[in-house]
């Protein structure tokens, strides 16, 4: 089962339109590294 805490985090980092970095591909790995930490199985594709 996930994490909740770590669930809700993603959830809330993804309400609030995912905060703009520097780099997209920066964006949505941090989203993968989150996914992955909760336990969800997240391959991440990068052009």
């Amino acid at each position: 089962m996930t994490n909740s805490p770590k669930l809700r985090a993603l959830s809330s980092l993804l309400a609030s339109g995912a905060p703009p970095r520097t780099d997209f591909t920066e964006t949505v790995a941090e989203i993968a590294r989150r996914l992955v930490s909760m336990g969800v199985e997240a391959d991440l594709i990068v052009l």
